[in-house]
């Protein structure tokens, strides 16, 4: 019972929303129409000295799903070798397609590795019914990121919610010295809109800069979006 409280009391610390903004971790994810809801539907686990909480949002208007965000924070900093082990497997594994991978779905790719910290961003457009993509099952062993999938449909049935025929997906994904992050923000768009896309573009490269700050990321690691502004 006492392990169950500290969890509940750690979901609650660890992700919290003001008027303009969700709060994870050392995330802060702009949530200016407050507009987000936080499903009561998490995966959260410890293993040793390790830890993994998954969290999700959404907002839909008429039963139909606009925005979805995915976030997840794994914190291994007593397992570095293993940790980088796990990120580099699951987001930089060559021929996967996923992640941090060249890919035809790419819009805009970029990653940056100096020593122990990762910066990657992968936006791109995301084919119906693959919100729970991209697949981080079987791996860390300890960590039940197979509910994940199970999760995100569950969400969406007893939410009622009807996917929208277009959605565009931007990938934050930061790794710093055993700490793993992830930020998946999809959202509904018009695909033959030029403006409408560049708008979300130039949204999330700015979103990116503020999470690498936020947690702290070295200098060197930074994207720079200065060529593709």
């Amino acid at each position: 019972m006492k392990i169950i409280l500290i969890f509940i009391f750690f979901s609650i610390l660890i992700s919290s929303s003001n008027a303009d903004e969700i709060i994870f971790d050392e995330l802060k994810i702009k949530d200016e129409k407050h507009k987000f809801i936080k499903s009561k539907m998490s995966i959260i686990n410890r293993f040793e000295e390790a830890k993994f909480i998954n969290n999700f949002y959404y907002y839909s208007e008429d039963k139909v799903l606009k925005n979805f965000i995915d976030a997840a924070f794994f914190n291994a900093t007593m397992y570095p070798g293993q940790a980088t082990s796990w990120f580099r497997n699951f987001a930089l594994k060559k021929k996967s397609k996923q992640a941090c991978v060249p890919s035809e779905k790419n819009i805009f790719l970029e990653v940056k590795s100096i020593g122990s910290h990762i910066s990657c961003l992968n936006i791109r457009f995301l084919d119906e019914n693959k919100l729970a993509s991209p697949n981080f099952v079987n791996e860390p062993k300890y960590f039940p990121l197979e509910r994940r999938k199970f999760l995100i449909k569950k969400i969406i049935k007893q939410n009622e919610l009807n996917f929208p025929k277009k959605m565009i997906r931007a990938e934050h994904y930061f790794y710093r010295a055993g700490d793993i992050y992830w930020v998946l923000i999809s959202s509904q768009i018009d695909k033959d809109s030029k403006d409408e896309i560049d708008l979300f573009i130039k949204k999330i490269f700015k979103d990116h800069t503020n999470y690498e700050e936020q947690i702290r990321m070295n200098a060197s690691v930074m994207l720079d979006f200065q060529t593709y502004q």
